[in-house]
């Protein structure tokens, strides 16, 4: 996948034997971070989020510090812990 980004195109530009499950920062990945938080009632790192994505996914293409801006666009569904203008270390969790 870093090849074919590389060279500008997508996953849709080679001929695979069966598609790589890919997550960008989208609805599926929001949905995947309320799932991942559910039923928690302790904060998580977003290191413990995105290693939900590794489990799953065949290609990430966002890293730790993205998910976690991403997440900060939410402040409706998710509650946050420490300091926001480090989001790499920032504890969420879903807001009740």
């Amino acid at each position: 996948m870093d090849a074919l980004i590389g060279l500008g195109k997508t996953e849709k530009d080679f001929n695979w034997i069966s598609d790589p499950k890919i997550y960008r920062l989208n609805k599926e990945t929001l949905d995947l971070c309320i799932k991942t938080l559910k039923g928690k009632r302790k904060f998580l790192s977003i290191f413990n989020i995105y290693e939900t994505f590794l489990y799953d996914a065949d290609y990430i293409a966002f890293s730790e510090d993205e998910l976690s801006e991403y997440m900060l666009k939410y402040p409706d569904i998710f509650l946050f812990e420490g300091d926001r203008s480090f989001p790499r270390f920032l504890e969420i969790k879903l807001k009740k």
